[in-house]
């Protein structure tokens, strides 16, 4: 099994492998082939195939993504909401969107994450008895039911709305995921294929069960991580690095907080090509790359060992060595703990593949393993017969069985 340094080579010269996807999906397979990957090669025949999977990634993004009009009838029960809560509760209160309905990542079944801040007194236990108070203040408002308070170290208040049946939930002075949002929505802006491989990427985990901290996976969000850092890695890359990037205007400020940078490049699309030329320079098919980050993280064991760091504000190869040793020596032992490392891209001293232990992490590598296989023997007729379900990129026995 290659490694991520050898992954990272390109070649000059030599054989190509003999299927498009595999020569430069997975960050320059051309260099050195597994007997794993051999097999890919001849067992995965011919366009057609790629092109049914493509189609079949396609049509699973348009059904579950969220439109336009989703996303502006979300705003307009936000906005409600906000109206609300300032009126009975408190005119200071600040209420802010983060997660899957502002990341440009949501779909119509995502729930509407919100901040509150800006709360009267500033001490812990004061704060402590005002969201209470405003869990009071929910539950006497007709636009919601099922208002739940969930007492743990980041306060929530989880409920539904009733018209739209959309699952709420309320966090206390939880600032750091917004900035997240903002970085991932600039990131959904540059190429919608990076948005097709989220969405699937979701499906798949959520499918087979392998997500969520609290049963000893990973989050949504981490998964996001993965496809980008992907994305960026690639021979010929489909997203730059927007942390690297450094804006024309001069004015552009690096904020700090907690003494951490918040800075990343935002200016348009039009703006990015001038100062990275691989814009859209890559043309392969969301199946291509599919199957691409499929074989890449199921056939490197730098990622798997825990010997490479997962980031998407550097291009290239950052070792666990030198994010722990160097960069970073006072790290908390998140990054000492298990074998899977994602980092923030904000927060650098959060590990956000620590809550993986020795049984839940090989489980994920085989979920990616099986799922590959299945997408390899993908045709129209065998998409056409099952009316191109999703289940089609799910493996054939689930986690349970595998």
């Amino acid at each position: 099994m290659p490694s991520v340094s050898h992954l990272l080579c390109r070649f000059s010269s030599g054989s190509y492998p003999k299927i498009i996807y595999l020569q430069s999906a997975a960050i320059s397979l051309k260099c050195k082939l597994s007997d794993n990957h051999k097999e890919v090669v001849e067992t995965f025949e011919g366009k057609e195939n790629c092109d049914a999977l493509n189609e079949l990634c396609l049509r699973y993004y348009k059904k579950v993504a969220l439109s336009r009009a989703h996303y502006i009838n979300r705003q307009m029960i936000f906005q409600n909401i906000k109206k609300y809560l300032k009126k009975t509760f408190h005119p200071s209160l600040t209420l802010k969107l983060f997660g899957s309905s502002v990341n440009g990542f949501g779909s119509k079944d995502s729930d509407v994450d919100v901040c509150l801040s800006n709360l009267p007194n500033t001490k812990q236990n004061k704060q402590r008895k005002h969201f209470e108070q405003i869990v009071r203040c929910l539950k006497k408002c007709k636009q919601f039911n099922d208002v739940e308070y969930i007492h743990s170290r980041v306060p929530i208040i989880k409920c539904i709305h009733k018209k739209s049946s959309l699952h709420f939930e309320f966090s206390l002075n939880n600032e750091w995921p917004i900035y997240n949002s903002k970085l991932l929505h600039r990131y959904s802006k540059i190429d919608e294929r990076c948005l097709v491989l989220v969405h699937l990427i979701k499906y798949l985990v959520k499918q087979c069960n392998v997500v969520g901290p609290f049963h000893g996976y990973m989050s949504s969000y981490a998964y996001t991580i993965m496809v980008l850092f992907y994305l960026q890695q690639i021979d010929t890359p489909v997203l730059p690095v927007l942390q690297e990037l450094k804006a024309n205007d001069t004015k552009a400020q690096v904020q700090m907080v907690d003494g951490y940078s918040t800075y990343y490049f935002k200016q348009s699309n039009q703006e990015l090509k001038s100062i990275w030329p691989k814009f859209n320079q890559n043309r392969m098919s969301c199946g291509e790359l599919w199957m691409g980050m499929l074989h890449f993280y199921t056939n490197t064991d730098d990622f798997i060992n825990g010997n490479c760091v997962i980031t998407i504000r550097q291009h290239g190869f950052l070792s666990s060595k030198e994010k722990i040793y160097q960069q970073y020596p006072s790290l908390s032992r998140l990054w000492h703990k298990g074998r899977f490392r994602i980092e923030d891209p904000f927060e650098l001293h959060r590990n956000l593949g620590s809550s993986l232990n020795s049984k839940t992490l090989p489980l994920i590598v085989k979920v990616f393993k099986e799922s590959l296989k299945r997408c390899q023997s993908l045709t129209h007729e065998i998409c056409e017969e099952e009316d191109w379900s999703p289940t089609l990129l799910l493996p054939t026995n689930r986690i349970s069985s595998l």
